[in-house]
């Protein structure tokens, strides 16, 4: 018959000696863990922020720079000496008998328009005198033009003629949905953004270039989950990628270009070329929920090395 013989254990025994010290590893080995939690918990939550930063920073730059290049796709017109006469006839077309130089005119919008990277849906010629307006389908009258066939709740005919008495280079008005009606369909065009050009010394007529508003938000703007709007100098929208109205935009902040109020993060840049605030807004519960899943990584990763850890001990 097998007999157990009781063990005691002494405290200078070589059994608790040994179990002291791999408890004294497991035990730094946990708060190693638990204190590099909380590290990397506050870096990744600034790299986020800093993420979010880099996106407005490269946003910014990819709308000025194409607003650039619109305009200067336009003034570069003007260097070809036969299109600027052609432009001059055209500018009083029935004094001048000039309708044969429409051909002309209008092949170099088919070629401006053709340019892949521009999202150009139309450019519009609009002459004052004679009230009508010159595009790379053809002529129509302005009223016909901008009731129908670039119809918008928008824009007025009122609105484009009232342009002519205004004195700019270039002016980017709000995007807006149009329309092209007629008796027997609707076509919408999309929301576009029309950059208008005026060309010196003339002042009675102008472009307009109209920008496909979606295609330049999804090409230059890297996050789909967060909102995005453009605000002129008057703080109104230029553009906006949400329609969601309960988020009120507070007044961009001089010194700082990342501001959270609330339930959200706001990440402003104002642009060089058209003086534009441009805004980026992250709800807090989105950069939470990407934080939410590095807890549950590392807090797993704790408790494993911790189980390891004593069952190896």
């Amino acid at each position: 018959m097998l007999r157990w013989r009781s063990v005691t254990l002494h405290a200078n025994s070589w059994f608790v000696k040994l179990m002291t010290r791999f408890l004294t590893v497991v035990t730094l080995l946990a708060a190693f863990n638990f204190f590099s939690f909380f590290y990397l918990k506050e870096k990744i939550h600034d790299q986020i922020i800093r993420h979010n930063e880099l996106n407005i920073r490269h946003t910014v730059e990819g709308y000025e720079n194409h607003i650039r290049r619109t305009v200067d796709s336009i003034l570069h017109l003007m260097q070809d000496a036969g299109f600027a006469a052609n432009l001059n006839t055209l500018r009083h077309v029935g004094l001048n008998q000039g309708y044969d130089r429409m051909k002309a005119v209008q092949e170099e919008l088919k070629k401006l328009h053709a340019h892949p990277f521009l999202y150009l849906e139309n450019v519009i010629i609009h002459f004052k005198h004679d009230r009508y307006v010159l595009e790379k389908e053809g002529t129509s009258d302005a009223e016909r033009m901008f009731t129908r066939y670039y119809a918008s709740e928008a824009y007025q005919l009122e609105d484009w003629v009232r342009l002519f008495d205004e004195s700019f280079q270039f002016k980017i008005l709000p995007a807006a949905d149009f329309t092209e009606m007629s008796a027997r369909f609707v076509n919408p065009k999309g929301r576009l953004l029309p950059v208008v050009v005026k060309l010196f010394p003339y002042e009675d007529l102008y472009f307009i270039a109209m920008l496909d508003a979606d295609k330049l938000f999804n090409t230059y703007h890297y996050t789909s989950e967060a909102a995005f709007y453009i605000l002129d100098a008057n703080g109104r929208p230029v553009y906006a990628s949400s329609s969601d109205a309960s988020i009120a935009l507070p007044a961009a902040p001089r010194t700082k270009s990342t501001v959270r109020r609330g339930d959200y993060y706001y990440f402003y840049q104002e642009g060089n070329q058209t003086g534009f605030t441009y805004v980026t807004i992250a709800a807090t519960k989105n950069i939470s929920a990407q934080l939410l899943q590095l807890n549950l990584v590392l807090i797993t990763l704790l408790i494993a090395a911790v189980v390891i850890s004593v069952m190896t001990s």
